[in-house]
């Protein structure tokens, strides 16, 4: 990282920093997906089970992590696996199993996926799972069609990706939670959150990851947070 010990000659902006907060449904932004997000939460909280799954798919970005992340830390009878990393393991005494990344899944976790669905004592487990696209276009190469057959029979909704308006409030919203600013209306770094929609990738997830780092970095070295600390923590990470 370059030029941090210039930090000092540069015109600081003090923060009471706080480790970032656990994902919680109050700080999604719903957008343009109020009917997407009440069927997800209608699924998930029935007494009854009318479906057995639900697919959320959307672009790269859209925040379908974070809303199953969001789910599982609400509902204490659910197990999150991201199946683009974890092994599918462990549910046995889980109702409801959230499973991100969907069509990455191992042939070794489509097949314990596809078992939950023909074990008689699995009939009140409800599967909740992401997709990048819509099951229709997942490669049907590197995917096992009588899995998706199964899947397909349960419930399909789009994840809408946020506007640039509604991504800086999501990402106004960390920064206010973590201790940047002293409140919600504050604008002191609206001229960050505009810089980096312009110039990074505009998908939420690395934007946040963005500010996650910014925020980690200073806390780690116990810099006070300035407009020249955070691009050049930006520049590093998108250079990585």
């Amino acid at each position: 990282m370059k030029n941090l010990n210039r930090q000092k000659d540069q015109q600081q902006i003090p923060l009471v920093l706080s480790a970032p907060p656990k994902i919680q449904l109050k700080n999604g932004i719903v957008g343009s997906n109020h009917e997407t997000l009440e069927a997800i939460k209608k699924f998930l909280l029935s007494e009854s089970i009318q479906s057995k799954s639900f697919i959320l798919w959307g672009n790269q970005g859209s925040g379908k992590s974070f809303w199953l992340q969001a789910w599982a830390n609400e509902l204490l009878n659910s197990k999150y696996f991201d199946l683009k990393i974890d092994i599918l393991t462990e549910y046995t005494e889980k109702k409801i199993l959230i499973l991100d990344n969907l069509d990455l899944a191992s042939k070794v976790n489509q097949t314990s996926l596809f078992r939950l669905f023909n074990l008689h004592e699995n009939l009140d487990v409800r599967i909740i799972g992401s997709a990048s696209t819509h099951p229709e276009l997942i490669d049907k190469d590197i995917f096992r069609e009588d899995l998706m057959t199964r899947l397909k029979q349960g419930l399909l909704y789009k994840l809408n990706s946020l506007s640039d308006l509604e991504k800086k409030d999501a990402l106004k919203e960390y920064i206010f939670s973590v201790g940047w600013l002293s409140s919600r209306n504050d604008t002191k770094y609206d001229s960050i959150l505009n810089y980096m929609l312009q110039r990074f990738p505009r998908q939420l997830p690395i934007l946040k990851h963005i500010l996650v780092n910014t925020n980690n970095s200073a806390l780690a070295n116990k810099y006070p947070v300035t407009i020249p600390l955070v691009k050049s923590i930006m520049e590093k990470i998108i250079n990585e």
